[in-house]
């Protein structure tokens, strides 16, 4: 008898929350496209023929682990600071930081996966179900953030320069969340050295790079400003 078979028995909601957990983190490390429903299984301690039972099919059980992304995203208490922060009430560059921070620690934090698959689906083409959670609960969040961007910047959230900044910054996050752990110090060097507090680094790079585009664009605003008076 196989070893997947001998998995002790635990209520329903139990299984099922365990195949999604054991489907995410695979799907994170691999890509869904290399997952089977054996792996998933065996990782998940549960019975080969739990997929189908609990969710019908692959296809339906990663329905199921794209639907927990957006719920792991950021935390409650960042979600809520976004919505206070697009009313005026906190400033947009702490509720920037606290996202990034929040973005980064899927890159050390391997139990993080819905945002290391966020990153791996935003990367390497959207799946349906991405697509269709996108539609569905993302939309708003990105439209937050995008705010957030240009408020600290002193854009509007419709302008080039807005959405360039946000491109460039979320496409870091994602790729540092992407490159498996062996491979960052490969290409970064000591950054992901064993004893180096990498998200930290990570973290004030990314903010002294929107520090620079902010200064940037005031730059530009005050040599605009001038060539119009000298007009």
């Amino acid at each position: 008898m196989r070893k997947s078979q001998n998995a002790p028995r635990r209520d329903g909601d139990e299984t099922r929350l365990a195949l999604i957990e054991a489907a995410g983190r695979l799907a994170a490390e691999r890509g869904w496209a290399a997952v089977k429903a054996k792996d998933v299984c065996a990782l998940a301690q549960a019975s080969t023929a739990s997929v189908n039972y609990w969710f019908g099919s692959r296809d339906r059980l990663y329905e199921a682990v794209v639907a927990e992304i957006p719920g792991g995203l950021v935390s409650e208490g960042t979600l809520q600071a976004m919505h206070m922060a697009t009313e005026g009430r906190v400033p947009a560059k702490t509720v920037l930081e606290s996202v990034f921070e929040e973005l980064l620690s899927g890159a050390e934090d391997l139990s993080q996966w819905r945002r290391r698959l966020w990153a791996r689906e935003m990367a390497t083409g959207p799946s349906k179900a991405f697509e269709s959670i996108i539609e569905e609960v993302g939309s708003e969040r990105i439209e937050m953030l995008r705010t957030l961007f240009a408020m600290y910047l002193g854009t509007k959230p419709t302008d080039t320069e807005t959405s360039e900044t946000m491109l460039s910054t979320l496409s870091t996050c994602m790729m540092l969340v992407i490159i498996p752990k062996e491979f960052r110090r490969f290409f970064f060097g000591d950054i992901f050295g064993p004893n180096v507090q990498s998200r930290e680094i990570l973290l004030r790079m990314l903010m002294q790079d929107l520090k620079m585009r902010k200064r940037s664009l005031e730059k530009k605003k005050k040599k605009s400003r001038k060539d119009d008076a000298d007009d």
